[in-house]
């Protein structure tokens, strides 16, 4: 009997084994992250592995203008993908493009209050809304290329814009790195000097600084609304517009306007925001891996874009468009008449100092 016993407990203990070693097998089993289009690994990511996934469940609402098919709605998609594969499922975010969420200026606000967790768009023009008024420097022609605004960005001078936008509304910058193209001028004849600036009637928005700005190179400013900017061209209410070179292609401007000068006064990025607090309320390691991703997106948007944009040049030239160029003496010109204008504006629209202080960081 005693005998038997013994053989019993012999098999009970036989079983337990296995199912322990049978539990202990499945903690080391990698975690199930949702698939996605953002091109990663499709293995763990470091992080995930040291316990992002077990960190409690994030879900943002990220929320753009950008029509559904814009570059700017796949970059973001790609900021979800990448945060629910690296977090291992712990950040999930809902993206709402095409003003789903309300225009720009409502889903700041919403943003600001705490009812909207994300957003994007450009940064520049709405740190100015806010009162960082020494932003709209950047439309003078201190900062008119892809590559000086990338340098400024990087600086101190934006650093502490980022911080007085944080203090003033309680929103973050996630990201500055999503540049866009450099502004352009298409017209009905052709621009190959400062001096074929003068006189030509160029639409611009209702704008005093933008107006300021083009008048200041010679052209004859005319407030127009976007919606009539291509029968305005038609009819000649005036002879030239300036925007992007995918702005020029989308919307025909070339088609009545086919002199494309390859100059132009400014240059804007997006900004990737979030709710501060919300912020705060992710784990150290999801907010870097949140951080990551947006910078990542915005290195894929901004490359995307110039790919894009390419080809809408290479389009508008079949089509018969002329690109033109201006010397390099003439481009430091219209540069310098532009930075002179903007110091003009330091001590009533502008901190005094501050176009040295964004030169010296542009030059860097």
């Amino acid at each position: 009997m005693k005998k038997s016993i013994m053989s019993i407990l012999a098999v009970i203990l036989t079983i337990a084994m296995v199912f322990t070693l049978g539990a202990c097998g499945d903690t080391t089993a990698a975690p199930t992250v949702s698939s996605g289009s953002s091109g990663g690994s499709s293995s763990s990511s470091e992080t995930s592995s040291s316990g992002v996934a077990n960190d409690p469940v994030v879900t943002l609402s990220f929320g753009s203008t950008s029509s559904a098919e814009d570059l700017i709605t796949k970059a973001m998609q790609k900021v979800a993908d990448t945060c629910a594969e690296k977090s291992g499922g712990s950040i999930v975010i809902n993206i709402f493009p095409a003003s789903q969420l309300g225009d720009a200026t409502a889903q700041l606000e919403s943003l600001s209050a705490g009812g909207q967790d994300m957003f994007i768009e450009s940064q520049a023009s709405y740190m100015q809304t806010y009162g960082i008024k020494d932003a709209g420097a950047c439309s003078f022609g201190v900062v008119n290329t892809q590559e000086k605004l990338a340098a400024l960005t990087k600086s101190d001078v934006w650093a502490e814009w980022e911080q007085q936008f944080l203090d003033t509304t309680g929103i973050a910058t996630i990201s500055n790195n999503w540049i866009r193209q450099e502004t352009v001028i298409c017209s009905k004849t052709p621009l190959n000097s400062i001096e074929d600036f003068k006189g030509v009637k160029i639409r611009t928005v209702s704008s005093e600084t933008t107006i300021a700005v083009y008048n200041s190179l010679g052209f004859s400013s005319t407030p127009i609304s976007f919606s009539e900017v291509y029968l305005s061209l038609q009819q000649g209410v005036v002879d030239a517009t300036f925007g992007t070179k995918d702005n020029i292609y989308t919307n025909s401007f070339y088609v009545q306007a086919p002199n494309i000068l390859m100059w132009g006064p400014s240059c804007t990025n997006l900004g990737v925001w979030i709710n501060n607090a919300k912020l705060q309320s992710m784990t150290e390691a999801q907010r870097q891996i949140l951080i990551d991703a947006c910078n990542e997106a915005g290195d894929w948007y901004t490359a995307s874009a110039n790919e894009v944009t390419q080809g809408y040049v290479d389009e508008m030239v079949k089509a018969g468009a002329t690109l033109t160029y201006l010397s390099d003496e003439d481009t430091a010109a219209a540069n310098n008449t532009l930075v002179e204008l903007a110091r003009s504006y330091e001590g009533s629209k502008f901190t005094v100092g501050i176009i040295d202080r964004i030169l010296a960081a542009t030059e860097a």
